[in-house]
């Protein structure tokens, strides 16, 4: 009920675990978020994702890729796809969707594997604070480079590089830190499909560059990107 599923049979698949924008009434909310808000205020969503993911989906139709792309419409303050079972990741009422988002999100890859013999998953988020001393638009994490080890990460930051200011997560010699290095759902996935030709990267989107530059024009040069990145996966 509150996963959205579009399966395609190419060699990618996105992820998008935060932009929900759904609160229920009356349900509990994670103390996670609630730390957040009264630290931060609302609200915790990774605003701008799923609309980059699906433009995302479209550019890489064009460029001859059917792309997967799995997104959680529940807001994370119930359910977080992103933090492991033992991280309290769902309230009570909430576990089936947890399950329900990393079954598809690893029917998705075994598809692609299956039909492409590789696959590159694309973990999408969006950022505000920077990680380090210097503004950023893209925030690069795949744990030291252990979640690609077919190298996509590197293509996909050379090509990003052309336009945008990209960094990895982390960087000791830039001060930047391992808060976006890759999260559960990269981390997981590198260890479940070790050895098949599994890539899973975390992207970080600066939210800031959304009123300057559209969702649509940050999807055609990510879709770029990920279409470069594919030669050598």
């Amino acid at each position: 009920m509150y996963i959205d599923v579009s399966f395609g049979d190419g060699p990618v698949v996105i992820s998008v675990p935060h932009d929900g924008a759904t609160r229920v009434v009356g349900a509990l909310q994670r103390a996670e978020t609630l730390r957040w808000e009264r630290e931060c205020g609302p609200d915790a969503r990774d605003v701008g994702t799923w609309e980059v993911a699906d433009a995302c989906v479209k550019e890489l139709s064009e460029l001859g890729i059917s792309a997967s792309r799995i997104a959680s419409a529940l807001h994370r303050s119930h359910m977080d796809a992103n933090r492991a079972p033992g991280q309290e990741p769902f309230v009570d009422g909430f576990e089936a969707t947890y399950h329900l988002f990393h079954h598809h999100l690893h029917e998705a890859i075994r598809r692609s594997v299956a039909v492409n013999g590789r696959c590159l998953v694309v973990d999408l988020h969006s950022f505000i604070a920077s990680p380090g001393p210097e503004t950023y638009d893209f925030v690069l994490g795949s744990d030291g480079h252990r979640t690609c080890p077919g190298k996509s990460d590197l293509f996909v930051a050379r090509v990003l590089k052309e336009r945008y200011r990209v960094v990895f997560s982390p960087d000791s010699r830039l001060g930047v830190t391992g808060i976006y290095r890759g999260g559960w759902i990269v981390r997981s996935i590198a260890k479940e499909w070790n050895g098949q030709r599994v890539d899973a990267l975390q992207i970080e989107i600066n939210r800031l560059l959304y009123p300057d530059v559209s969702s649509s024009e940050i999807a055609s040069f990510l879709a770029r990107a990920i279409h470069c990145s594919l030669q050598d996966i």
